[in-house]
């Protein structure tokens, strides 16, 4: 050691010794020495123990706090440590320091009345080694073959300096030389190395002695050892392994210790059993007591106690049938051993006297303890039982040496010493000391002594002086002593454990204080006890891992376990005594009688109104999970300790067991573990494991649970059991564990009476998964009865006969296995056999289980059912998973059922009208198309002449046009055309004039015309198309032109694709080139839609007969496959007992399709080819179609109305599922093949030569009556395109006429569907919604019972006296007016209303921290409400979490509470706070009340109270959704508002009329009308949002009716939902409604701002008038100057805000913040300020008052008048607006009422089904009509005046004057006739029109209106002129013939 240390030591010594001269005596001692010993050698200690330096303080004076600081110095490596863990304790762990010498020096600082008192202490030692210990692996003798290569292995070898896995620090060396026999006498010389391989040739049969020597690197010492190996022909080499109590499995062997030795076999191992191997002991030795499984075995177990100390004993091992043998040779060196002692003072004071010990002992000490043992035992400490020494022995003190041992003692103890050595032999000596007691010391001075070692950190003291303590306390009663057990369990539970040695000071010590069987549990003192006790045996725990030879532990770990079950056996062990409630301090009855109102009864238990009891049970479930832990972690720690293949290892104290059992997989399947009151057959899942299991087992004598609230009596010790498999739990199993428990108590069965007729049945209700027991108990020798058990099915008589078990006395239990998976219920029938003798059956039925506990659920589940082996002494059961289980029996209710045969309801045939429905809607809907569309027959083409053809037109050309197939594709427009081709041009002809029937030019139709002309036109290259756009849709779009040369036989092509539109939408004037006709693909693939063009040649009646027919057969076919009603009444249900998707319904569809597909396409086929075939078969096939639409009809009317609902929608399905299939891909399938089949064929081709002559007839008679241009005059303004001028102008025109259709098709829209809007909207409003709300008002308020209301609250006291007084009695009407007692939960005392669950108190709360100013107050303060702010932790008592209400002090989130959201005063508060119910009758609530004030629930950090429900008025059928909000600032002030919600969310019968569901039919149909308006508009136009406000305004009204619409049908869902929620949670729960409220309240919200909307936007429907237009164009104009102003004005407003908030806030409560300022300056502007009091502004200053109200009521006229002046000159701007807009739209209006009047005609007439009607001619009007407004003018004066505008208007030639004075002359002497004009006034001006285009005219419309009568009669005509031509030739014919034949007859030949 250095001079420094060697210096600094002698001074710490000098220090001390001054320091103990000090008035109070302060001393400080450690248990190592200050100064070097005798020798000059340090205090020595070892590496691999746990070695403890303590300081120990004694003074006289009392002292506030010590502290220590330790220093470390090593002389090895010259460095100094610290360690500043403040304790007087420094604990070296194994292997923490190295070897070599250390100083060690201590600051010790002593605080004593504020004053520091520093002081030194030091010591200094050495960490020194031991000697290695050699070993050998296969023993000290082994035989091995000849020819074998030897392998030397000391790799065993034990280096106790290093930790067990650190390897290499041992060298070793070899030798060898020859024992017996000839040879070489050595094989190896001083070999190095852990192993060492010999081969084979280097040893022969000889007997060879190895030796091996070893040394550490710390230690030059050799050690050695040898081994003897003999070599021999034909042995089996073995090899003993040390697996406990001998190396290398232990330093040593010791005695008091079990030796596990086994033999492994090396080579040549066949056929080698267990019991082939015999073992031997030298000496004489008894093997079958000394040993555990005897000598033949391969493992050979010693007990303990068996060889003696100072001896070897060699163990050999051989084989019985074979050579071959292996011997180990057990060293047992000598203990230390106790010669005598003595003790100074022999005599002393208890608890006061220091005594110290000298004794004489050979060996050497590690360590000494004294043990203090209860004289009540035996003096021999040795003989004592381990539960005994865990109760009643205590270490008092222990030290390293024995100079060091200082000890007190207690009274009525004997003192015990005992002392350690390094290998932990231990020798006990009992102490001659007397101990006197002090009368002085008074348990009050012991308890003081006891408190000064807990502040010195002094273990020793705390446990001497408890150890007395804990004797005087046996002396008083032990209600006097509870708390001070309770006080001195607190305080060591604060002492820190920091080696094994304090560990098991402490568990003794806590033993010793609480352990007592015959006392009751204390759930306070059983909480920290075993607390202490699982810190105990967390220590012993870590200890055991990190000690380096745990299974030399056994002992130790057994004792230690031992104690710790003690531990907790008093305090966790049954008191129902201590868990009895206490009363209500109020009393909540009447002296009145019950009032017999006929109501639904709800009864509910009265709620536990002592919460101390939850305290209690929480304590309780605390000790009892402590408890499960000690023992966990007792017997991990005993699993270190047991090797595989040993016993089972049992630590048992009185009424508790922990036990462990290692086997390999494969032996533990083969063995029964008994267990304190069990017994365990480990699982067969094992029986393939070769690895070690762990089988660790708790067992309890009694339930450490009992305290849960489920209360169920465990009649079987409970067990915890755990399968540990290479570190891992094994918690669930494939094949089961067996399980028997032993019933240690009786279980009162319930024994049922009936009456025994025929076939009594016995309904028994069964949990899930648990078997059950029948057990009959009153049955005679003679007595005898069939039995039969089913499960849900009654049987009858004669299957209890057939299958029924013959139950007697002698066999008269029954077992009933359960395997379905939920809950269910059985039919016990019992029939009687004919020598039954009793009348009556007793009858018990029971269920036998293991249940275990679940710690999350704090209650007992079922874990594995009993099986049958189960009876009044064991449960058996099978379970796959093992947890804690324990023995349940279970009474199982029952009903007894008298009724077998007789069912007690009526059948009743099911029916509904979907099918009905359904047919119906199909015949009307063919019923009204047939009236609706025209009768047309089959479509032919028709060619149509131009009126304006001249007779000089002879060359004939044929113009197809195709009209495209988009919407407004056709038109209403004079369409004209002309033919421009390389020799010559067409004239311009008008193709659709006169059109009468608007026939021409229609969407998707290909018209022909015939155009003539005069030459021709060679190859064509254009056509030119414009439009006049004139008629009601003038638009156009035409998509291709053809032309044919009917001369030539020539075509061209012209695609046009053109909107024939005003520009930029269109053009009106196209001319297109000629291009080559491009053949149109066909589309192979069909579209979606089937376009059934194979039916283009039917009439519409034939159509519409098909289709009727192909969904009547549909309907049929889905009714027949889906089954045909049997019409018979049958006990069952329907196919489907609820609408669910099937593929048979799928199926059923697709075949109805498919069948019916194929009988229409064959009818189809016939229909066509009709004219291949007799007339009579046509007609045959329509009787057929209809004969069996009828009979389908009448079969789906007569079975389907007996079609039940669900079949009813799942044939809906398959209607729906064929009407796809058969119209979308059979239809289209066979379209595909009809396009496929007929693409090669030509299509038909028009005879257009058989035309010519109808046209040219055609042509000739109008050529006759018009003339030769015919109406080509009156076309003349046609032939020319539309000017720009004349665009302008029409497009001017139809925008007018668009704005003003659409503004009066929104009005009649408009008008229809706000009426309908306002009577969908109030027709279900509840005109009683505000009675009732006046009256929850009421009762809330406290009017009803005459108290103070919510609005009276100014504090938290008055929530709480508002709830007790005001709010219970409200909500449960305790008196009917005085006289009776209402017991129907839930009424308020109104007896109309009635709440449901049960009332809600909310709180959210705030966090507190320090004040900033503490100079005034010291206190906690808080901020204003914010979610910054906001505290969400837990706020309640310590042990709560058992509690009824433990959730009211956890925070509970917004999903959580539900979502609720009110803005407040002083913050927004959402749904999430801390909730607490009150109950449902008026006891529970005041209950729930009691606990929250005493607990106090609402404190200081309390910023909102919410209390919130929801109400029911059953008389007015309206919900009430209460929500009182009591908001508390920060300043103390509280805020109290009543948010009360009166809804009308159901509808009964009466009110749900047929008027309303006609309105909202209507309304809908409206909705859907204007919606597609509305798009279509949008679409077309293009109109957006900052284009057209009005639109933006449309789309928020459809998109506002949609969604009204969808929240009406969300809440009614939500309605719904919620009745049944309501139908099936608890009603003594809080039922969560603001999502109802919610969907109400946003429904009401959208519903208003629609109408209000809606109720704007009539505006635009009167904006054609002048007085709106004026005002819509001042609004628009004002806007911006009054936005600019109202800036202005705001920031005036503000300014103002900000004044007076400062100057009168704490004046006038309207200026008491700055929203309220806000708020009534705003008011006050629009003078609706009622409560304000200008008084409050004038008492404090007058005139500040008086200045700030006159200038804020000017400044608020000035911008009065600012307004009115801005909004009068914009007024004045918008007057210049013309009011001709009206007129126009009445002229507009005037227009369409004459279209829509011909329309109704032109309907009228199709209502006749396309029946030939008279045609109407035209007759002309009379003369005196005609030409009432015509003017008349001489011809010849016409013509002089022609003349003389020829004269003015046109310079003429001289022959052109000559010209014209000679047509002057003529017609001034020719006076021919009158010629007559009309004149005729319009919007181009005046106009003159000759009285012969008149006559042209109307000889015109004559032909058109008579063309074919007169085309008929000219026929007629024709052909009678051809035929009298034709009898004229044949009559002159006939004259030559006959002149012929006379002079022919006349000629003679010669």
């Amino acid at each position: 050691m250095s001079k420094r240390y060697i210096t600094l030591t002698s001074l710490l010594v000098l220090v001390h010794s001054l320091k103990r001269q000090t008035p109070c005596d302060d001393s400080w001692t450690m248990n190592c020495p200050i100064e070097l010993n005798e020798t000059g050698t340090p205090f020595y200690l070892y590496r691999f123990k746990t070695n403890r330096i303590v300081i120990k303080f004694s003074t006289k004076c009392d002292f506030d706090n010590v502290k220590y600081s330790w220093k470390f110095y090593s002389e090895r490596t010259k460095k100094e440590f610290y360690h500043n863990d403040n304790t007087s304790v420094k604990v070296v762990q194994p292997y923490e320091w190295d070897n070599g010498e250390y100083a060690i020096s201590v600051e010790v600082s002593l605080q004593r009345n504020g004053l520091l008192i520093p002081d030194f202490i030091g010591c200094v030692l050495e960490m020194v080694s031991l000697d290695p210990i050699p070993v050998i692996k296969g023993g000290s003798y082994r035989m091995i073959e000849p020819g074998t290569v030897l392998v030397l292995d000391s790799s065993g070898s034990i280096d106790r300096d290093v930790p067990p896995h650190v390897r290499g620090t041992i060298m070793a060396k070899w030798s060898c030389r020859l024992s017996t026999g000839s040879g070489v006498t050595s094989c190896l010389d001083d070999e190095e190395g852990e192993i060492v391989t010999l081969k084979p040739d280097s040893v022969v049969n000889n007997e060879y002695l190895f030796i091996l020597k070893i040394r550490t690197k710390s230690n030059p010492k050799w050690v050695s050892t040898n081994q003897t190996v003999v070599v021999q022909e034909g042995v089996t080499p073995l090899e003993i392994v040390c697996v406990k109590n001998c190396p290398p499995a232990a330093p040593t062997t010791d005695s008091t210790r079990g030796t596990f030795l086994r033999v492994r076999c090396l080579n040549n191992c066949d056929d080698i059993e267990e019991s082939s191997y015999e073992w031997t002991v030298d000496g004489d030795f008894d093997y079958e007591k000394m040993t555990q499984f005897g000598r033949n075995t391969d493992k050979f177990v010693i007990k303990e106690n068996v060889f003696e100390y100072g001896n070897d004993y060699v163990v050999s091992v051989k084989l019985v049938d074979r050579p071959g043998m292996a011997k180990k040779t057990l060293q047992l060196p000598r203990p230390i051993k106790i010669d005598s002692c003595k003790v100074t003072p022999p005599e002393g004071t208890a608890l006061s006297t220091k005594f110290t010990v000298e004794c004489n002992f050979t060996g050497v000490e590690f360590s000494t303890e004294v043990i203090a043992v209860n004289d009540k035992i035996s003096t021999s400490i040795d003989t004592v039982p381990l539960v005994l020494i865990a109760v009643l022995a205590v270490v008092m003190t222990t030290s390293p040496r024995l100079k060091f041992l200082e000890f007190l003692l207690p009274l009525d103890v004997d003192a015990y010493l005992g002392i350690t050595d390094i290998n932990d032999y231990q020798d006990v000596y009992k102490l001659d000391v007397k101990v006197r007691s002090d009368d002085s010391q008074e348990l009050a001075s012991l308890i003081s002594s006891f408190n000064q070692s807990i502040s010195r950190a002094d273990i020793d003291s705390v446990v001497q002086i408890t150890s007395g303590i804990i004797l005087e306390m046996a002396k008083k009663p032990p209600s006097e002593t509870k708390s001070i057990k309770q006080t001195l369990l607190q305080n060591l539970n604060q002492i820190d454990m920091l080696s094994e040695h304090e560990a098991q000071q402490m568990s003794a010590l806590i033993v010793a204080l609480v352990h007592d069987p015959k006392s009751d549990s204390d759930p306070y003192q059983g909480q920290v006890a075993t607390q202490i006790c699982k810190k105990v045996a967390d220590v012993h725990l870590q200890s055991t891992q990190n000690d380096s030879f745990p299974s030399t532990l056994t002992t130790k770990s057994q004792k230690s376990a031992a104690t710790l079950m003690s531990c907790a056996e008093t305090d966790t062990k049954e008191n129902l005594e201590i868990m009895q409630s206490k009363p209500l301090t109020f009393d909540v009855t009447t002296p009145f009688p019950v009032l017999d109102i006929p109501v639904i009864d709800e009864e509910y238990p009265d709620y536990e109104t002592d919460h101390s009891i939850f305290e209690k049970q929480k304590k309780y479930e605390l000790a009892s999970i402590n408890s499960m832990e000690i023992c966990k972690m007792s017997l991990e720690a005993l699993s270190l300790t047991v090797a595989e293949g040993e016993e089972t290892l049992t630590a048992e104290s009185t009424n508790s067991s922990a036990q462990i059992t290692k086997l390999v997989g494969t032996t533990l399947v083969k063995k029964e573990i008994e267990i304190r009151g069990a017994v365990l057959q480990p699982s067969r899942d094992f029986e393939d494991v070769e690895d070690a299991i762990d089988v660790m087992v708790c067992s309890w004598a009694y339930n450490p649970f009992w305290w849960s609230s489920f209360r169920r009596t465990i009649l079987t010790n409970v067990l915890m059991v755990k399968f540990v498999k290479s570190g891992e739990e094994v918690n669930r199993f494939e094949k089961p564990n067996l399980v028997l428990l032993s019933l240690q108590h009786e279980r009162q069965i319930l024994r049922h009476q009936f009456e025994i007729g025929n076939n009594s049945i016995v309904r028994i209700d069964v949990k899930r998964g648990e078997s059950f027991f029948v057990e009959f108990s009153n049955l005679s020798q003679s007595d005898s009865a069939r039995v039969l058990i089913t499960n849900f099915d009654k049987p009858e008589v004669l299957e209890v006969m057939t299958k029924g078990r013959v139950v007697t006395k002698s066999d008269n239990v029954v077992y009933q296995d359960e395997e379905n998976g939920f809950d269910s219920w059985y039919y016990l029938s019992i029939l009687p056999e004919a020598d039954m003798g009793q009348p009556t059956c007793w009858v018990n039925i029971f269920t036998r289980s293991c249940y275990s506990w679940k710690i999350s659920k704090k209650d007992w589940t079922f874990a594995c059912k009993g099986s049958s082996n189960s009876n009044d002494e064991q449960i058996e059961c099978l379970c796959t998973h093992l947890s804690i289980l324990a023995g349940y029996v279970y009474n199982n209710p029952i009903k007894i059922d008298n009724v077998t045969t007789e069912p007690d309801f009526e059948m009743v045939l099911l029916n509904s009208f979907i099918v009905f429905i359904t047919l119906s809607a199909i015949v009307s809907l063919y019923c009204l198309s047939i009236l609706l569309t025209p009768f047309k027959k089959t479509p032919k083409t028709s060619i149509f002449l131009p009126a304006d053809v001249s007779t000089s037109a002879r060359y004939v050309y044929l113009v197809a046009i195709q009209t495209g197939n988009k919407r407004s594709s056709g038109t209403t427009s004079n369409i004209c055309i002309k033919l421009l081709g390389t020799q010559n041009q067409s004239e311009s002809h008008v193709l659709n004039y006169p059109d009468p029937h608007k026939k021409i030019f229609r969407r998707n139709n290909t018209d022909w015309f015939v155009v003539p002309t005069s030459h021709r036109l060679g190859e064509l290259t254009q056509v030119a198309l414009w439009s006049d756009y004139s008629g009601r849709n003038p638009s156009w779009f035409c998509t291709e032109v053809t032309v044919h040369d009917m001369q030539n036989n020539q075509k061209w092509y012209f695609d046009v694709n053109t909107w024939f539109n005003l520009p930029p939408q269109g053009r009106i004037y196209v001319e297109v080139q000629s291009t080559e006709e491009t053949k149109k693909r066909r589309v192979l693939f069909p579209r979606v839609w089937p376009k059934r063009s194979y039916q283009n040649e039917f009439g519409s009646f034939v159509k519409m007969t098909l289709l009727l027919s192909i969904f009547v057969m549909m309907l049929g076919y889905c009714v027949v496959l889906s089954g045909l009603p049997s019409l018979t009444l049958k006990d069952g249900f329907a196919k489907f007992e609820k609408y669910k998707f099937d593929w048979s319904v799928v199926w059923v569809g697709f075949v109805s399709a498919v069948g019916t597909f194929v009988f229409h396409v064959i009818v189809v086929w016939l229909l066509r080819n009709g004219n291949k075939f007799p007339k009579r078969v046509t007609t045959m096939i329509w009787i057929f179609v209809a004969t069996s639409v009828t009979m389908l009809i009448a079969v789906l009317t007569i079975f389907g109305f007996w079609v039940p609902t669900t079949n009813g929608y799942l044939w809906l399905t398959s209607v729906a599922v064929a009407t796809i299939f058969y119209f979308f891909i059979l239809e289209n399938c066979y379209e595909l093949w009809l396009n496929f089949h007929s693409r090669n064929k030509l299509t038909r081709q028009m005879n257009l030569t058989k035309l010519v002559l109808p046209i040219e007839a055609q042509r000739s008679h109008v050529f006759r009556k018009f003339g030769e241009y015919v109406l080509r005059p009156y076309f003349t303004h046609l032939y020319r395109p539309l000017s720009d001028e004349d665009i302008k102008e029409k497009r001017l025109s139809t925008q007018m006429n668009k704005r003003i259709l659409a503004l009066l098709e929104d009005t009649v829209m408009f008008a229809c569907y706000v009426t309908l809007l306002y009577l969908a909207i109030f027709a279900y409003r509840n005109h009683l919604s505000t009675k009732n709300y006046n009256q929850m008002k009421s009762l809330l308020s406290g009017e009803q019972i005459r108290t103070d209301g919510y609005d009276s609250i100014t504090s938290i006291d008055d929530i709480y006296q508002y709830i007790n007084g005001t709010l219970i009695p409200t909500l449960h009407a305790h008196q009917w007016y005085g006289k009776f007692v209402v017991q129907e939960p839930g009424t308020m005392t109104d007896f109309h209303n009635k709440f449901l669950g049960v009332v809600r108190l909310r709180q959210r709360r705030v966090e507190l921290h320090p004040c900033e100013d503490t100079s005034i107050v010291n206190q906690s303060c808080r901020s204003e409400f914010g979610f910054s702010q906001e505290s969400y932790v837990y706020f309640g008592p310590e042990y709560n979490d058992l509690a009824r209400l433990a959730h009211v002090w956890n925070y509970s989130t917004a999903r959580e509470a539900g979502l609720s959201v009110y803005v407040g005063k002083f913050g927004i508060y959402y749904g999430g706070g801390f909730l607490t119910p009150l109950g449902r009758t008026r006891f529970n609530s005041f209950a729930n009340l009691f606990y929250l004030k005493n607990n106090s629930w609402l404190d200081s950090a309390t910023s909102v109270v919410l209390i919130e429900f929801l109400a029911y008025n059953v008389n007015t059928n309206l919900f009430s959704s209460v929500k009182i909000v009591l908001e508390r600032s920060a300043t103390g002030y509280t805020r109290s508002r009543l948010d009360l919600v009166v809804s009308q969310l159901l509808f009964i019968k009466n009110e749900e009329s047929l008027g309303g569901l006609v309105i909202w039919l209507s309304f809908g149909t409206v909705v859907g009308i204007f919606t597609l308006k509305f798009l279509s508009r949008l679409w077309n136009e293009k109109l957006f949002f900052w284009k057209d406000l009005w639109t933006l305004v449309d789309l928020l009204i459809v998109g506002l009716t949609y969604a009204t619409f969808f929240m009406y049908v969300h809440r009614a869902g939500t309605v719904k939902e919620f009745l049944d929620k309501l139908e099936t949670v608890k009603k003594n729960e809080f039922i969560q409604y603001f999502e109802l409220v919610r969907e109400d309240i946003s429904f009401t919200f959208v519903a208003a701002f629609l109408v209000f909307v809606a109720t704007i936007r009539l505006w635009k429907t009167c904006s054609f008038a002048t007085i709106f237009k004026v005002m819509e164009q001042t609004l628009v104009l004002a806007v911006g100057p009054i936005l600019l102003v109202l800036v202005f004005h705001m920031t005036l407003l503000i300014a103002f805000t900000l004044g007076g908030y400062l100057l009168f806030n704490n004046i006038s409560p309207n200026f008491k913040d700055i929203r309220d300022s806000l708020v009534t300056l705003i008011l006050l502007m629009l003078g609706l300020q009622k409560n304000f009091s200008l008084k409050n502004l004038l008492e404090s200053n007058p005139d500040i008052g008086k200045f700030f109200y006159a200038a804020y009521m000017l400044t608020n006229l000035f911008f009065l008048t600012v307004y009115i002046c801005v909004i009068m000159i914009h007024y004045y701007e918008a007057r210049l607006v013309s009011g001709e807009e009206f007129a126009k739209v009445l002229h507009f209006f005037s227009k369409q009422l004459s279209f829509v009047k011909t329309s109704v005609k032109l309907a009228l007439v199709r209502l006749k089904a396309g029946s030939t009607r008279t045609r109407q001619l035209v007759t002309p009007k009379s003369d005196d009509i005609r030409y009432a407004n015509c003017m008349t003018l001489s011809s010849n004066k016409l013509q002089l005046m022609v003349c003389i505008a020829l004269k003015d208007l046109k310079t003429m030639r001289q022959e052109d004057k000559f010209e014209l004075m000679q047509k002057v002359a003529i017609s001034s002497q020719n006076v021919d006739k009158n010629d007559i004009f009309y004149r005729i006034d319009d919007e181009r001006g005046s106009r003159i029109i000759h009285d012969d285009k008149i006559k042209r005219v109307a000889a015109a419309a004559e032909i058109v209106l008579t063309y074919g009568q007169k085309k008929r009669e000219r026929r007629r005509k024709k052909y009678r002129k051809i035929m009298t031509h034709h009898l004229i030739k044949l009559d002159f014919i006939s004259q030559i013939l006959d002149t012929m034949l006379h002079v022919l007859s006349n000629i003679e030949i010669e």
